[in-house]
Formats: C-alpha cells, sequence, structure tokens
C-alpha cells in the first residue's frame, strides 16, 4: 500500500506544480500586457499597422513609403514588405482589417502549433491544446498583436524554412525569402540551410527574393529601393537606450543605472562607447553562429547530428543580435523553446529550463530587471545547446567506435571459431 502510494503522490505533486505555473504564466502574461498599456498609454490598436498602410498608400502615389526616418513612427523595412501589407491596406473598414489581421495572426500560431505536434507524433491532445494556450498568452504575442506588428508572419516564414526543408524545397525557400524581406535579419538562418547543404533551398530563396523585388519595383516604382540603401544606413546607427529597448546592452545599462541611483540620486551616466561594445557582442555571437554552422556542414553526415538544436541556436541568435530589440520581438522565442521540448521528449531537464525561461519573459519586461533577466536566460541557452551538440558527438564518436571494434571481434571470430 505504501509503495503505491508514492508514485500517486508524486503524480498529484506534478499536476499541482502544473496548475501553479500554468496560473503564473498566465497572470503575469496578463499583468505584463496591462502594464504595457498603463505605460504607453498613447499607443493605439493596430498602430504599428498603420504605418505599414501609410507606407503603401505612398507608394502607390509614387511617393517615398519612407516618410519618417524615425523608429515607431516610421516603415522603416525593405519595399517589398510592402507587398504582403497591401491587401489589407484596400479594406477600408477598420475593424474588418483589425478582424483579419488577428484572425490571420492566429492562424499561423495554429499551423505553427499543430505542425509541431505532428513532426514529433504528439498524439496527447491536451499537451497540443496546452502549447496552443501558452502560445496565445504568450506576453510578447499579445503585445505584437495589439500594436499591429508584423512579426509572427516573419516566424511562420522561418519556421516553414525549416518545417519543408527536406520535402519541399520551394515551401522552404519561399518562407525564408517573406521573413527576409519583411525583416531582414532570418538572414542569418542561411547558416542553416548551408550546413545541411540545402543548395536547392538556397537557390529557391534567392529566386524568391530576386522575383518579389521585382514585382514591388513593377508596383511600386524603383525609388524605395534607391532610397533603402540610406534608410538601412541609418537604421544601422540607431542604438536607444530608454526602458522600451530590449538589447542586451540596454538591459545592462539600464540596470547598472537602476542600481548605482540606489546610493546617488544623481547618478553619473559615465560615458560608454556603445557600438563598440555592440560589435564585440555582434563579433561574438556572428562567430558562435559561424562556426557552429561550418562544424554542422563538415560533421553532420559523420555524426548524425539533429538538426533541431542548430535551428533553435540560430533563432536565439538571430533574436538577439539587432541593434533594435522591442518585447514584441521575443515572439521569435516562442517556436525555439516549443520545439526544445519536443524534440527532447519532454525530458524534466528541458522542460524545467523552458519553462523557467519562458516565464522570465512573461515577468521580466517590468517587475524584475527590465529586460537583463531574459537576455540572461538566451546567453545560457546558447551554452547548453553548445553543450548538447558537443555530446551529440562524443555519444556518436563512442557507439562508432564500439561498432567497429564489434565488428572486428566478428571478423576474428569468422576466422578463428
Amino acid at each position: 500500500m505504501r509503495s503505491n502510494s508514492i508514485p500517486l503522490l508524486k503524480k498529484y505533486f506534478v499536476v499541482i506544480a502544473w496548475i501553479l505555473y500554468i496560473a503564473a504564466y498566465t497572470i503575469a502574461g496578463l499583468v505584463t500586457f496591462r502594464h504595457l498599456l498603463g505605460s504607453f498609454p498613447l499607443v493605439k490598436p493596430l498602430g504599428d499597422f498603420a504605418i505599414y498602410e501609410k507606407a503603401v498608400t505612398l507608394a502607390l502615389e509614387g511617393k517615398s513609403p519612407y516618410f519618417v526616418y524615425h523608429i515607431g513612427a516610421g516603415f522603416l523595412y525593405p519595399p517589398a514588405a510592402l507587398l504582403f501589407i497591401e491587401p489589407f491596406a484596400h479594406i477600408r473598414n477598420f475593424s474588418l482589417r483589425a478582424f483579419l489581421f488577428i484572425a490571420l495572426n492566429f492562424l499561423l500560431i495554429l499551423f505553427i502549433v499543430v505542425r509541431l505536434a505532428k513532426r514529433f507524433a504528439l498524439k496527447n491532445h491536451a499537451l497540443l491544446f496546452l502549447t496552443l494556450f501558452f502560445a496565445v498568452m504568450y506576453a510578447p504575442f499579445q503585445e505584437l498583436i495589439y500594436v499591429g506588428q508584423i512579426n509572427l508572419i516573419v516566424l511562420a516564414g522561418i519556421f516553414i524554412m525549416f518545417e519543408y526543408e527536406q520535402s519541399n524545397p520551394w515551401l522552404s525557400g519561399l518562407g525564408l525569402a517573406v521573413a527576409v524581406l519583411l525583416k531582414l535579419t532570418p538572414a542569418l538562418l542561411i547558416l542553416y540551410l548551408a550546413a545541411n547543404r540545402r543548395i536547392k533551398e538556397i537557390g529557391t530563396f534567392l529566386l524568391f527574393i530576386l522575383f518579389f523585388s521585382l514585382l514591388s519595383i513593377f508596383r511600386y516604382g524603383f525609388g524605395a529601393w534607391l532610397e533603402f540603401p540610406a534608410v538601412l544606413q541609418w537604421l544601422s546607427v540607431q542604438f536607444p537606450l530608454d526602458t522600451n529597448s530590449q538589447t542586451t546592452i540596454a538591459n545592462l545599462l539600464d540596470f547598472v543605472w537602476r542600481m548605482q541611483y540606489r546610493f546617488d540620486p544623481t547618478p553619473n551616466f559615465w560615458d560608454v562607447d556603445i557600438f563598440l561594445w555592440h560589435r564585440i557582442l555582434l563579433a561574438f555571437l556572428g562567430s558562435v553562429s559561424l562556426l557552429t554552422a561550418g562544424w554542422y556542414f563538415f560533421n553532420k553526415e559523420k555524426f548524425s547530428l539533429p538538426n533541431e538544436p542548430l535551428f533553435i541556436m540560430l533563432l536565439l541568435t538571430m533574436t538577439l543580435m539587432p541593434n533594435v530589440i522591442w518585447y514584441h520581438h521575443y515572439v521569435f522565442l516562442m517556436v525555439p523553446f516549443v520545439l526544445w521540448i519536443y524534440w527532447q521528449k519532454f525530458n524534466l531537464d528541458v522542460v524545467l529550463w523552458c519553462s523557467i525561461a519562458l516565464l522570465a519573459i512573461q515577468i521580466d519586461r517590468f517587475y524584475l530587471t527590465g529586460g537583463l533577466i531574459i537576455n540572461a536566460v538566451l546567453y545560457i541557452s546558447l551554452v547548453v545547446l553548445l553543450v548538447s551538440i558537443i555530446r551529440f558527438a562524443k555519444t556518436a564518436n563512442v557507439s562508432s567506435a564500439r561498432r567497429t571494434q564489434e565488428l572486428i571481434e566478428e571478423s576474428r571470430n569468422a576466422l578463428h571459431p
């Protein structure tokens, strides 16, 4: 009786722990979103999308879509991005436009969750529903929906590239092309395709980039493309340091300044070469990405390395690298952490770590360090993934050596029975 009661108690403990975690995750997400609305009362529903629509209107009139160089008030994406925004711009009724935009985002989340479940043969409908619930209640997603950002469309394009890279090169290339044309940073994922020797996918990606670029020239004229390099150059030297910024350096400086303020009400905001530190960070992240992808390229078949850790690493790195990062950009982290859990078949350590990471994202926006903990979690995750890849290689090497020894023994026994 006693031996049977112990597993039962463990089961009850796990269920209670999950209920408490789900409650904390949900409340934290809602409170964070509520705090956003209180902190930025001038932020309007679909405000960012209205900026994109204004850019489309100007482009169709033969004017520059880059009507103002200002983060949060101007259109700063490649001209071809207008092609994917224009269908919404022709819908005059705001309520209908908002409904369709929100519905599209929910459908994309549903698509990603269902395809992930299918990829790993997850047949437990309760877990599938729970994953969908976590995605919908994810605070960066709620902010994204409210302000009308297009980052989930970017994420869906990246996921399509990953999901179909073996079965459908055209669809895979299309997904990455759409992601890059909407936001340039997903170009880092080319390393994933290169590491896996996906030549067809890279080729179709380049073809779609060319196709949509030419189509945008035909639709909006060549002037926007002539102006875009100047926009890109201006954007590359911007580095917001307010509490809204979520870059590693901005979070670190904000935290240090707030700690200093506790001891000195008029703190000395010491001079920091922000871009020097950002270049160092870029060099570090870029080097890790290149070296890991290169190592995969030469050793993937030898060690039978899984694709998932490299994809997760590059997606985390892509999120960390830009000089302008806002909270809704953390929507890119939904897929890597869920994928990590599924790929590791709900390993307890992985589930705990990813759960901590997601809860930190829900809370840390306003209530702990303003984002520094989130950044720390991401860097630790990169290290853990690197260690996992090395362990895979060592395990494969040991298995190969053991198998070789077994074959030698079998040959000897055959020659000398």
